[in-house]
């Protein structure tokens, strides 16, 4: 990452310009390393990374992580957005685009930038690399202490956010709600394809793949699929026939098959 020499100073001799550019390089430091701990715990403690998909609703400034029956919710500002085409990074306050409530934080980078005579955060777009746009996610968790970042991925551009305080539904203890609630998912998606075999394959295997994230035996996740009363088929309005032919297509589904599926995707 090429740091800051040139960005720092609005007056002044050289050698303050170079002492300022130094302390913002150890502050951007000290903040990627403060950032990197906050995501191992979170990593460690609700298997953040690891989600099926993400959501994201800018009316709500939240973010939704889904999981196997569950999901986590996190209040979030949007710091800004990495072109990967061009490889530019474009401030949140500069994106007109982007809610306004969404900005705050990174309006009080640019204001901390303005304070200190660092262009780098005043400047609205600027050539990047993707290491860059963490240091600038980095530095707004350090500054406003918030518990994280993420980069939500597109298919040309990357949005850097920062987020809050983490409130998990149901509660990550609560096993039992967390296995009701892949059931009925599970009873839902299997609806859905009720009369499509190749979808009802592909359903097989994000269902095995998932229980198997919960920590479920391929002996439990057949029981409660086929065979316990009612079961998930049964829930999905499956008749004795239909579910037999399920059980047909999981006898011929290998473990690479169902390591291969795509998890989060209902197509």
């Amino acid at each position: 990452m090429n740091m800051l020499n040139d960005d720092v100073g609005n007056g002044g001799d050289t050698q303050t310009g170079v002492g300022e550019a130094l302390d913002f390089e150890s502050l951007l430091r000290n903040s990627m390393e403060e950032l990197m701990a906050k995501t191992q715990a979170h990593q460690t403690n609700w298997s953040f990374g690891s989600e099926e998909e993400w959501l994201l609703d800018q009316d709500q400034c939240q973010l939704t992580f889904k999981f196997p029956g569950r999901s986590t919710n996190v209040p979030i500002q949007i710091i800004g957005t990495y072109n990967t085409e061009n490889g530019t990074w474009l401030w949140a306050w500069a994106n007109p685009l982007i809610a306004d409530d969404l900005k705050a934080d990174a309006l009080a980078l640019k204001e901390y930038g303005e304070q200190w005579g660092i262009a780098r955060l005043t400047s609205p777009e600027w050539p990047a690399q993707e290491s860059d746009c963490w240091y600038m996610a980095a530095l707004a968790c350090q500054l406003f202490g918030r518990q994280g970042a993420y980069r939500g991925p597109a298919s040309d551009s990357q949005t850097l956010m920062v987020f809050g305080e983490v409130a998990h539904s149901p509660a990550l203890d609560d096993r039992e709600a967390i296995l009701k609630n892949f059931a009925e998912q599970t009873a839902a998606e299997f609806k859905a394809v009720i009369e499509d075999l190749a979808a009802q394959r592909k359903a097989c295997c994000r269902y095995f793949r998932r229980g198997l994230v919960l920590g479920l035996t391929q002996t439990d996740l057949i029981d409660s699929l086929c065979l316990t009363m009612p079961s998930v088929l049964d829930d999905a309005g499956y008749s004795p026939e239909e579910s037999e032919r399920v059980m047909e297509l999981i006898g011929e589904i290998s473990d690479q098959e169902i390591q291969d599926s795509c998890v989060g995707n209902l197509a």
